[in-house]
C-alpha cells in the first residue's frame, strides 16, 4: 500500500489511517486478552472517551468561545477541549 501511495504521488493520509485504526483494534484486543481485569480494563477505556467526548461537546455547546482548530475541525472550542479534559480526569479518579 505505501508502494502505491508513493507511485502514485498521493497523500499518506489514507494508508495512515488504516495504520491508526489497525493499532487500535490490536491494542483493545491485547488489553481484553488479560482475562477478567481486561475487560474490566477495556470498559474503563470506553467510559472515559466516551464522558471526555460527551462533556466536551456539551460544554463547547454550553459556553463557546474562540475555535480550537477551525480548518481541521470548525466546531471544536476552547472550552469544549478544557471540559473535556476535567471530565477525563474526574473519570480517571
Amino acid at each position: 500500500m505505501a508502494l502505491w501511495v508513493f507511485l502514485r504521488g498521493g497523500s499518506w493520509w489514507l494508508p495512515g489511517g488504516i495504520v491508526y485504526a489497525g493499532l487500535t483494534g490490536i491494542s483493545l484486543s491485547a488489553i481484553r486478552g488479560d482475562g477478567d481485569i481486561g475487560l474490566i480494563a477495556m470498559i474503563f477505556i470506553f467510559a472515559v472517551v466516551w464522558a471526555t467526548d460527551i462533556l466536551a461537546y456539551f460544554t463547547g455547546r454550553a459556553i463557546g468561545g474562540p475555535k480550537l482548530a477551525p480548518r481541521i475541525s470548525p466546531g471544536k472550542t476552547w472550552s469544549g477541549a478544557i471540559g473535556g479534559t476535567v471530565c477525563g480526569v474526574i473519570t480517571w479518579v
